[in-house]
């Protein structure tokens, strides 16, 4: 993001404290403005990748992937037995 911008906003002063001591102890003191210009990127990552990929040239007629279903295996086999036999296997 080119330029930079120097604002003032009100926080929480325990929030702000333990923010500023988690940042100094873990990057130094002169990351703390960094520090702030990442969480804010996270909380808007969504939104930039939005805009990327409405600048991407796609038809369109492409359709969605599908949704990502969580399956449970059923298998025949016990965790049990086969550990058993993989163990018994070794000596």
């Amino acid at each position: 993001m080119p330029g930079k911008v120097k604002t003032n906003i009100m926080v929480d002063r325990e929030l702000w404290e333990a923010f500023k001591r988690k940042i100094v102890s873990e990057r130094g003191p002169r990351f703390l403005s960094s520090a702030v210009e990442e969480a804010l990127e996270e909380e808007l990552a969504e939104l930039f990748l939005l805009k990327a990929l409405d600048s991407l040239d796609v038809p369109g007629d492409v359709e969605a992937p599908p949704s990502v279903v969580r399956v449970r295996l059923r298998v025949a086999t016990r965790a049990e037995d086969v550990v058993r036999e993989l163990r018994e296997g070794r000596y």
